[in-house]
């Protein structure tokens, strides 16, 4: 396989979206096949033709590696003495042999169909973010016959589960990244209906129970969650492992509707991976057009497009920042640079997903999106429902709190002149703490519920999607370019950037998300919460996330699981979007940095997705530590 590569152009993997698994649990892929050679028959196009015949081998390949499993589980069966156990397998062989080739008409043949499908997913495409969806939406009638006609107990039915929630461990790529694969409960329906079930809430009793780093488990709010299943999952959170994570359902239809996509179809939203937000099985398109520092476009603002320190151009030149004599002149100068960026992660996109088009197709992919098999087009053609294309952000309130910063100390209060703050980031502030010290910690920052700061924070956010609309371009397939914080760590890109105004010195992290600078609020987390209400997140469609450290203590026993799901519901009440929540204390952390060995299994949130805290390297361990501890 490697030598057929070698020499030869490719494109880009397909990942960060939500299939419909729904559509292999009903129709199967004998039912997929005959929809296709249908389709086939009908076109005289050559490359609908094509793209027909590669759909029909993946389908007949699904059912084959199907068969192999059920001939494994059989022979595993022949060989074994063990009575119960030679049972379990012959049962696996006979459910393989039926699913995912024919529809499921049970719940363990739906979970087998849905697993198979899922990594086959995987391997067509060596990317991660491949998400289950709405998972206790389409398993549901399945769940519900069989406990309805006694064939399973809701007991058996949470050791399915939790088989499953193991098996989701195991999907590796590149053998050591376990891939992030978000599970989304609650929410509802198409007519804006609450549509939590009993299946809802076994899947968080199950992650209860299994406490491994995947599924990625998420859970939709919106003004009739019930209260019930709103304190289970803050309970859950409680373990400490970072899960569930929360989205607002009001913010996230809003954003899917600004770019198009109906009301309708948008109610049925789901997270791809950390917070891209998708219409399971008809959007594709996250992260496409990568990522880029906000941060780093205000030092090319403030170095006239050049690297702090250095006389090169890296970026257009927008004027000697030593002469701005109005703050209105350094913003124009931010835009500037801001709107050539974006213009080149545009081009970057382009070059990409035509290189993609033409080089890798995936029609494994294409069969579980709608619009591929009717348009007979691949996904990387642009077959999908909808094609969206987001451009991920990185520390923009890191370069939100450095422009008030300037406006504050240089333009208002005069404190400092212009010459006097940029050679002090030339100097990454050795000899300038004075200047450091004031801009740090005079300045007020958001996530403090002040709101003068915050809407100027507001402000600067929404210019990312301000540049876009400008800048006018739709991707390769007529879709929208749109505005996202997309990748949660994308705070590490701070060691390439330099010194900026708000007092971070070179190579710190940025801002993560959308969320304030850590160590930045200062106030407590009903005031952080606040100051990231007031961001306009329906400009967000390509999703974002606030993350919050709490101390165990300030939400210990039943009044704290209370008035932890009443501080989700009201951050979402106001307008949030995503929201992620970390139990753990400092000394725990700190402990296990330590002490490795006495703390393997103490699992953390990173941004988007959980993690072994034990595991991860010196610079991620430290990040976490230094994030705001709230209530200790």
């Amino acid at each position: 396989m490697a030598a057929y590569w070698k020499g030869r152009p490719v494109g880009n993997p397909v990942g960060h979206f939500v299939p419909d698994y729904e559509i292999v649990l009903r129709k199967g892929f004998l039912g997929l096949l005959e929809e296709v050679k249908e389709k086939k028959a009908a076109t005289i196009d050559p490359k609908q033709k094509i793209f027909y015949e590669s759909a029909e081998i993946a389908c007949r390949a699904a059912i084959r590696f199907a068969e192999r499993h059920a001939d494994y589980a059989q022979n595993l069966a022949e060989m074994t003495d063990d009575l119960g156990r030679r049972e379990e397998l012959l049962r696996i062989s006979q459910i393989c042999r039926r699913v995912p080739a024919h529809p499921a008409v049970s719940f363990e043949e739906a979970l087998q169909s849905f697993w198979l499908a899922h990594v086959m997913l995987h391997i067509c495409s060596k990317d991660w973010s491949v998400s289950p969806g709405r998972f206790d939406q389409y398993m549901l009638p399945y769940y519900e016959r069989d406990i309805r006609e006694g064939l399973i107990t809701r007991e058996d039915a949470g050791e399915l589960l939790g088989c499953l929630w193991i098996k989701f461990n195991e999907v590796r790529i590149d053998v050591d990244f376990v891939s992030y694969q978000n599970v989304l409960l609650g929410g509802v329906d198409s007519q804006g209906c609450d549509v939590t079930n009993d299946l809802s809430h076994l899947c968080l009793e199950v992650t209860s129970q299994i406490r491994m780093i995947q599924p990625s488990l998420s859970v939709r709010v919106h003004h009739g969650t019930p209260k019930a299943f709103l304190e289970k999952a803050a309970e859950l959170v409680k373990n400490g492992g970072g899960l569930p994570a929360f989205f607002g359902d009001e913010t996230n239809i809003a954003s899917l509707m600004e770019v198009g996509v109906s009301l309708e179809e948008s109610r049925d939203y789901a997270i791809a991976g950390c917070e891209e937000v998708a219409v399971q099985g008809k959007t594709h398109g996250a992260l496409r057009a990568g990522i880029f520092s906000q941060a780093q476009c205000l030092l090319f603002a403030l170095f006239n497009g050049c690297y702090a320190g250095e006389d090169k151009p890296a970026a257009p030149a927008t004027g000697d920042a030593r002469q701005f004599t109005s703050f209105d002149q350094l913003m124009a100068a931010y835009q500037a640079q801001l709107k050539a960026r974006t213009e080149t992660a545009i081009e970057d996109s382009l070059r990409r997903d035509q290189a993609a088009m033409e080089h890798t197709p995936y029609p494994f992919v294409s069969l579980l999106f709608d619009g591929c098999l009717a348009s007979g087009r691949d996904i990387t053609a642009g077959g999908a429902a909808h094609n969206l294309t987001t451009i991920a952000e990185a520390g923009t309130i890191t370069a939100a709190d450095a422009l008030y910063a300037i406006k504050v100390a240089v333009f208002e209060q005069k404190k400092f002149t212009m010459s006097e703050v940029l050679d002090a980031l030339r100097d990454n502030f050795e000899g300038h703490e004075a200047l450091r010290q004031y801009l740090l910690k005079k300045v007020p920052k958001f996530g403090n519920d002040i709101e003068e700061v915050d809407r100027f924070c507001a402000g600067i956010v929404e210019l990312n999607d301000t540049v876009i609309r400008e800048l006018d371009r739709r991707n390769l397939y007529g879709g929208f370019f749109a505005s996202g914080s997309g990748l949660s760590n994308a705070f590490m890109l701070g060691q390439w950037v330099g010194a900026t105004p708000d007092g971070r010195k070179a190579g710190e992290h940025l801002s993560v998300s959308l969320g304030p600078t850590h160590g930045r609020d200062t106030q407590g987390p009903t005031a952080t919460l606040n100051s990231v209400a007031r961001i306009n997140f329906a400009k967000q469609v390509g999703g974002t996330l606030t993350h919050l450290r709490l101390n165990p203590s300030t939400i210990a026993r039943q009044e704290g699981t209370e008035r932890l799901a009443g501080m989700i519901a009201a951050f979402f009440k106001k307008g949030g979007m995503g929201l992620h929540l970390s139990v753990v204390g400092r000394e725990t952390l700190e402990a296990a940095r330590k002490e490795p060995e006495k703390h393997h299994d103490l699992i953390v949130r990173i941004g988007g997705y959980s993690v072994y805290y034990t595991l991860l390297s010196d610079r991620f361990q430290e990040e976490l530590i230094n994030r705001t501890e709230h209530g200790k």
